[in-house]
């Protein structure tokens, strides 16, 4: 089980004022004419069930290439989600234009580097993603993935800022994600931890990020915990593990609920109605809350997932059951 969590975070970590993004990225050329036919929240694309489906299939989920991590802006002008090309993890986008979406293209600010990790905040203002790009360009690059963020302006985003070194403390940060208010939960290896990778969160007051806070034990074990998720309200967190006695494939899901006391439940896998035998990582939710967005990977490819949002509240009954 540990060997194949390392494959799993290897996989991960592997690897001007205005950012746009104007590389077209390679696709079927049978898939091209369906270009011009996405529109709506959702690219066109018939909603799920309470059975995950592959997302998107031939247009973001394209057979033979690893995607991960897709994330909408609230307006769903914006399509995020990262793929992995030769080794090397860069972030695409498909952008809403006069009713239509446009077909993927690769980001500016990821051209360089491993590119990966990308949340977009609940107002539009910030995107926060990883990086191993050096801190400064006359600096060598980062051995492993740090935090950067980026704020919208009158013309796009501002170039990628580090996000400092009270957040970036750790050995390593995967997956950041915040808040409606703005806290930011992200896991990393720190001294600190339980072991491996371990789930903090940091609130935001006065435009400033306090000192990372562990989770727990509630959450955190010796083992690794991984891609974090947090829901707007701060209500659950959705997190990857992998090396613990039930898990179902190389790396499941589970997820917490809080509690009345404002402590975290212990994490409980999502079962069969989320996990496979395979690798499941990168939880989200879109941003009306319908659907669960996830991402599953075995030896030969990856898709991006998604599922009835319903699923999240049968666990959360089934939690609130066990409590009372």
């Amino acid at each position: 089980m540990k060997l194949r969590f390392i494959f799993y975070i290897l996989t991960l970590i592997i690897g001007s004022m205005l950012i746009s993004c104007n590389q077209n990225i390679k696709t079927n050329p049978d898939n091209e004419s369906k270009f011009t036919k996405l529109s709506g929240a959702y690219l066109s694309q018939k909603p799920p069930g309470m059975i995950p489906e592959i997302f998107a299939p031939g247009i973001v989920s394209i057979k033979g290439r690893i995607e991960l991590n897709a994330i909408f802006s609230s307006d769903y002008h914006e399509l995020y989600f990262s793929i992995l090309n030769n080794d090397r993890y860069e972030i695409m986008v498909m952008k809403y234009e006069n009713n239509l979406w446009l077909t993927p293209e690769l980001c500016d600010f990821s051209v360089k580097h491993n590119n990966v990790d990308i949340f977009i905040s609940q107002d539009n203002d910030r995107i926060l993603f990883c990086s191993d790009r050096p801190k400064e360009k006359s600096n060598s690059p980062f051995d492993r993935l740090k935090i950067w963020m980026m704020m919208r302006n009158a013309v796009g985003w501002s170039e990628p800022i580090y996000l400092g070194s009270k957040i970036n403390d750790g050995e390593s940060q995967i997956y950041p994600s915040l808040s409606k208010q703005g806290n930011l939960y992200f896991s990393s290896e720190r001294k600190d931890g339980f072991g491996g990778y371990d789930v903090y969160n940091s609130e935001f007051n006065n435009n400033t990020y306090s000192s990372p806070q562990n989770l727990g034990p509630a959450i955190n074990s010796k083992e690794n915990e991984g891609d974090a998720f947090i829901s707007p309200d701060e209500k659950f967190l959705i997190v990857t593990c992998s090396e613990r006695e039930d898990c179902i494939g190389g790396a499941d899901l589970y997820i917490s609920f809080k509690n009345d006391d404002n402590t975290w439940g212990e994490l409980k896998n999502m079962g069969i109605l989320v996990n496979s035998e395979d690798v499941e990582y990168c939880p989200a939710l879109t941003p009306d809350g319908k659907y669960f967005m996830f991402s599953r990977r075995n030896s030969g490819n990856g898709d991006i997932y998604w599922v009835d949002a319903k699923v999240i509240e049968e666990l959360r009954s089934k939690h609130l059951k066990q409590v009372k």
